[in-house]
């Protein structure tokens, strides 16, 4: 018998049923985002927003993450949040000319030093965002227990998509035998703190 050890932050690649399921997904929500219309918006969020879970947006102002449950995908709204230095328009502005044409199953991070991806392209990774985890001491009493039992469900057991020309990184998670949109991060590229 020999003992076999895994870097624990290896990419455990999914079946090709997984993997082509959420190849499908990842095609449509992007096609979705391109068209930008209220009728695109109104698909996503029927198709993947969880009606019961929704999502959690990720958005950094300061030195500690901020967090924010949404029920819907509602651009508007987002779109009036700021970052550190920017107006934030994330995840809602995929450029027209974005070609897409394949996935690579490969992880990926952002290095603020040389602002730049470690791998460039749609990647789709099972290192997901650790929501619960990332709350600042002053946030740890602003949610309940049940409310953070609810993050680390929708957060665990999780597939990344990073579009790396876009610096758009969200997470996919299988409820129901549907795949949901639960974490739209924007915080992976904002180095502001």
């Amino acid at each position: 018998d020999s003992v076999v050890f895994v870097e624990p932050f290896d990419f455990r690649q999914p079946s090709d049923e997984v993997k082509r399921e959420v190849e499908k997904v990842v095609k449509e929500v992007i096609k979705l985002l391109k068209e930008s219309t209220v009728k695109s918006v109104k698909q996503l969020n029927n198709k993947y927003i969880h009606p019961k879970y929704g999502f959690y947006w990720l958005y950094r102002m300061g030195a500690c993450d901020s967090i924010e449950h949404h029920k819907k995908f509602d651009p508007k709204n987002i779109i009036k949040r700021r970052r550190g230095y920017a107006p934030l328009d994330y995840l809602y502005r995929i450029e027209k000319t974005f070609k897409f044409s394949s996935i690579e199953w490969k992880e990926t991070s952002y290095d603020c030093g040389r602002e730049k991806w470690s791998k460039d392209g749609v990647l789709v990774y099972d290192n997901g965002y650790d929501v619960a985890s990332t709350l600042c001491d002053f946030d740890t009493n602003v949610y309940s227990k049940k409310e953070k039992a609810k993050m680390k469900f929708l957060t665990k057991d999780t597939l990344v998509v990073s579009m790396t020309y876009e610096d758009i990184t969200f997470e996919l998670k299988k409820i129901d035998g549907h795949w949901y949109i639960v974490v739209i991060n924007g915080v992976e590229t904002d180095c502001s703190a």
